[in-house]
């Protein structure tokens, strides 16, 4: 469990495009906001 969240934390960038683009499909006037550390440029692991 450690490890996948460590992986999907190395690849945030990638996972949010994926979630931005479904999100879009699927709910067309939705709008996706990324905050928390990621968008303050600092990344946190809680394990």
């Amino acid at each position: 469990m450690v490890e996948t969240k460590l992986q999907l934390l190395r690849r945030w960038r990638n996972v949010v495009e994926i979630v931005a683009r479904v999100v879009g499909e699927l709910y067309p006037e939705a709008e996706v906001y990324l905050f928390g550390g990621a968008a303050e440029g600092r990344l946190t692991v809680l394990i």
